[in-house]
């Protein structure tokens, strides 16, 4: 599950839970693939990985933010947009192409 929150006058997202949030040593799981070192030891359970995303009242996208994939250590460019009051599409995606990306749908829990 991911919590979506205002950050400063942004949004931002972290992940607040897991089916399966411990490795097979019943530890937690790692951001093992992070670029940065210092940061491969911290826990992925409330990783912030949403990040920066403005909301544009012309076209009601949330956009120029970026998302972290803890799969592949990477960051990539992001928008979101909100199908219905509980459906969220988000799409990452590569050198500015937003057709050259991946799209996840969301559903909202209570």
């Amino acid at each position: 599950k991911v919590k979506i929150y205002r950050c400063g006058d942004n949004y931002c997202g972290k992940i607040i839970w897991s089916e399966n949030p411990n490795d097979e040593n019943g530890q937690p799981k790692l951001d093992f693939k992070n670029p940065s070192q210092t940061k491969r030891h911290q826990p992925v359970m409330g990783l912030q990985f949403i990040n920066d995303f403005n909301f544009d009242t012309a076209t009601g996208e949330w956009k120029d933010g970026t998302i972290y994939n803890v799969q592949d250590g990477r960051t990539y460019s992001a928008y979101m947009n909100l199908l219905d009051d509980n459906t969220l599409k988000l799409t990452g995606y590569v050198l500015g192409m937003r057709w050259l990306g991946q799209t996840v749908t969301w559903t909202r829990v209570k």
